[in-house]
């Protein structure tokens, strides 16, 4: 027995301990990390790395996130590739520094069962499970965090060699660098500091140094940045005022913190809850008691990382603060080192201390279950979306992406079709000219939409489209659309006029007889009526054969209705440009070409004037179509 009469055996654990937890927190942070789709925030990381690092920093300078880790992110992505296993690897690889960093710091604080237990605590920990596995900072921020708080307890501890003052400036500078949230740790550390030299423990001069020297780092990004961050959060947030601190989110958020986002069921995460929190307050109790900066430097930390987590709302449908939590993350050290004292002081009696460790990290390993078995979010998936698209993606086809985690989901999932992504810059004003300029370049634009859809007359997209292009394909998948447009063939080698009763006539001209599977049948209507219509009426072209279903179809109004058939003046030519994909199962052969006219509050079609002689008397044959193999 130690002079404290803890088994000695228990108080050095082996190295080869921490090592197996390392390993044991890579494996557990790999195994199926890209089995979850995307989401947002990973996209825009994706979407930055792509830069080269000039057009980067700039680029975030007008985000609500410095560079360090998009830096990272971008070198790692050249090496490993694009793919989400090897995009979120880099945190998974990040997070495995973080567990030696705090095995030294506990260590250092309360000794080796304390830096063991730290360490275990933290490969177990569902919070620092879910960042391992996320394409974001803050894996990140934590690490650089934990390699702070131990350069600073060595530099209070009275060791004076420069190199625990060179990785305290270092990682708070990188921190900051990282994540602004980090400034919450770099303050309350210059709390304890002014408490230390208030108390007449510490001596400013050398501590004001290493302020100098994290000053210097930083304040450069706050010269070039601050400009485009004011702009940035005042569109995003409004002014301070108009921040609200919800209170009532802060179990939310320590849940989050201990157990992680998508805990297990409510009683065991109760349970997980309850069991931390009791630990960390016994070991923060007694890390105090041995040094008294502890609580002058925690407290604040960890106060104000859930103050700015339950201040800064995330909007997502269904879900109140969602990820909030991970604004929090400077806490996560503290937490971890306060939990780890507790249950380390458990092996004071050998057998409660491994009863109790059991306990925990049979509990913290049943959060972590949960989280791989969380559903995967069927609405927000992209790769049943952008598999579509690769399906019937030719050359020259360009993507037009709306926002900036679109184009990051496309260079991860799709790479082949990354570099054909042109950025929807048109959200907020006339989209005609880029538009116009695409299509001059391209006879094929994919328009991706999220919440939107491209049909809409009143979207502007849309409304432009159904005027300029022909719609060969749309569909959703989930919250999202995709649509293929095609530009007009101007030539004709078949026409035919067509009448439908009450006065509705036209011409369809065709630029081709003979499709094939995968590719666009093209036509062009022109439609015209002879009397006032009191009604909106929708057409339908279907490609069949008499009595068997259509192996592809287009149903929808004239223009998509950007003009409403009851609105068209008399006499008065429209011009429709239709499309339809034909699908690559459909059987090749010779197929006809069926045209109708329909209301869409009865069902009931249009009987046809001319041409007679179709098998039905309800729609108009515009001819044969010969459907081809593909190529």
């Amino acid at each position: 027995m130690g002079k404290d009469g803890r088994s000695s055996q228990q108080i050095d654990f082996p190295r080869w301990a921490v090592v197996f937890l390392c390993l044991l927190a890579l494996a557990i942070t790999l195994r199926q990390n890209d089995r979850l789709p995307l989401w947002w925030d990973e996209g825009f990381s994706i979407y930055f790395a792509q830069f080269p690092p000039g057009k980067l920093i700039a680029a975030t300078a007008a985000d609500v996130h410095p560079p360090t880790y998009y830096l990272f992110l971008a070198s790692w992505l050249q090496a490993v590739g694009t793919s989400p296993f090897a995009a979120r690897g880099l945190s998974a690889v990040v997070n495995l520094l973080t567990l030696p960093l705090l095995f030294v710091l506990g260590k250092k604080l309360n000794g080796a069962t304390t830096g063991v237990t730290a360490a275990l605590l933290a490969s177990l920990s569902p919070f620092l499970f879910h960042h391992a596995r996320d394409a974001r900072m803050y894996s990140l921020g934590i690490t650089l965090a934990a390699a702070a708080l131990l350069a600073f307890t060595q530099l209070l501890s009275g060791q004076k060699k420069r190199r625990w003052r060179l990785l305290l400036a270092g990682s708070i500078v990188a921190g900051l660098y990282n994540q602004y949230a980090f400034a919450l740790l770099a303050a309350g550390m210059g709390l304890a500091v002014l408490w230390g030299w208030g108390q007449k423990r510490l001596a400013i001069r050398p501590w004001l140094l290493t302020a100098v020297l994290i000053s210097l780092g930083f304040l450069p990004w706050v010269w070039f940045a601050w400009p485009q961050i004011q702009g940035l959060q005042a569109n995003r947030v409004g002014n301070a005022a108009s921040l609200q601190i919800a209170w009532g989110q802060i179990p939310l958020i320590w849940r989050q913190l201990v157990a992680g986002y998508t805990p297990a069921a409510g009683w065991l995460s109760g349970l997980t809850v309850v069991l931390f929190s009791g630990m960390a307050v016994w070991g923060a109790a007694a890390l105090s008691r041995r040094h008294t900066f502890f609580p002058i430097l925690a407290l604040p930390v960890v106060a104000a990382s859930i103050v700015l987590a339950i201040t800064i709302q995330y909007d997502i449908p269904g879900v109140t603060n969602a990820r909030a939590a991970r604004l929090a993350f400077p806490a996560i050290p503290f937490l971890i080192m306060a939990a780890a004292a507790g249950l380390a002081s458990f092996f004071r009696h050998q057998w409660w201390g491994w009863g109790m460790a059991g306990m925990t990290a049979a509990l913290l390993a049943a959060n972590i279950f949960a989280a791989c078995r969380q559903p995967i979010n069927l609405a927000e998936d992209y790769r049943p979306l952008i598999a579509q698209i690769q399906e019937y993606h030719q050359p020259g086809d360009v993507i037009l992406a709306a926002y900036d985690w679109q184009d990051g989901y496309f260079a991860s999932y799709a790479p082949d079709l990354a570099q054909d992504v042109a950025r929807n810059e048109y959200a907020n004003y006339d989209p005609s000219p880029l538009l116009a300029r695409i299509f001059s370049r391209t006879d094929r634009v994919w328009v991706v939409n999220y919440q939107v859809d491209a049909l809409d007359p009143a979207e502007p997209t849309g409304q432009w489209m159904s005027q300029h292009a022909g719609l060969a394909f749309a569909d959703w998948f989930g919250q999202s659309q995709v649509a293929l447009f095609v530009k007009p063939d101007s030539t004709a080698i078949h026409s035919i006029s067509f009448e439908f009763m009450p006065g509705v006539k036209g011409k369809a001209m065709l630029p081709q007889t003979a499709v094939a599977l995968g590719e666009v049948l093209q036509l062009t209507l022109v439609w015209e009526t002879a009397v006032p219509l009191d009604r909106r009426y929708q057409t339908f072209l279907h490609l069949g054969r008499p009595d068997q279903p259509p192996i592809a179809q287009d149903d929808r109004e004239p223009q998509n209705g950007v003009t409403p058939m009851d609105a068209w003046p008399v006499g008065t030519a429209v011009t429709d440009y239709r499309a339809i994909l034909l699908p690559n199962d459909a059987p090749p052969g010779v197929y006809f070409l069926y045209l109708g006219l329909y209301d869409p509050a009865t069902g009931d079609r249009l009987p046809v004037i001319e041409p007679t002689g179709c098998d039905q008397p309800d729609r108009a044959c515009l001819g044969e179509i010969e459907i081809i193999p593909g190529g």
